[in-house]
């Protein structure tokens, strides 16, 4: 059922938040350049040195991956690797001569999506509107009552 994931991801989340808030003052934490940011975000750069940013891009990827690996094995240790996503961005300044790619983890969510809020209050709205410009739900109700009533009189 899908309402069960949502809880169930709304649960990560807090789960998430609450372990970020315990690690983040450890030494392992400090030594892995790792940063606490909004909404249970976590994040660190990475910085390329010459050797690596001045070869093909194919090397970017295996030194950023290399980088990352003590970070996923710390956070497999605090039982996070499951419902948080790692996103790499590139952030490249030919100019300076500075390469570095923002890592972000962030909670992972499949069914509690923006889309999946917004159609939920966009469909309350539209219901709250029906109710109190035309009083559906009263209708509906004495409607409904009227029907009771008629089938239980069928059977009487």
């Amino acid at each position: 059922m899908r309402i069960i994931e949502i809880f169930k991801e709304i649960n990560n989340y807090y789960f998430i938040k609450k372990v970020i808030r315990k690690i983040e003052k450890t030494p392992e934490w400090v030594k892995l350049n790792l940063r606490k940011g909004w909404f249970g975000v976590m994040y660190t750069v990475i910085n390329l040195p010459p050797e690596v940013f001045q070869g093909e891009e194919a090397y970017y990827q295996v030194y950023i991956i290399e980088k990352m690996k003590p970070i996923n094995e710390y956070l497999v240790s605090h039982n996070l690797a499951e419902i948080i996503t790692p996103v790499v961005s590139p952030s490249i300044n030919r100019e300076k001569g500075e390469y570095a790619y923002l890592v972000r983890y962030l909670p992972l969510f499949r069914e509690f999506t923006v889309w999946w809020v917004v159609s939920r209050v966009v469909s309350i709205a539209i219901l709250v509107w029906l109710h109190f410009k035309f009083d559906v739900f009263t209708k509906i109700y004495h409607a409904g009552e009227i029907a009771f009533h008629w089938i239980a009189g069928l059977w009487h």
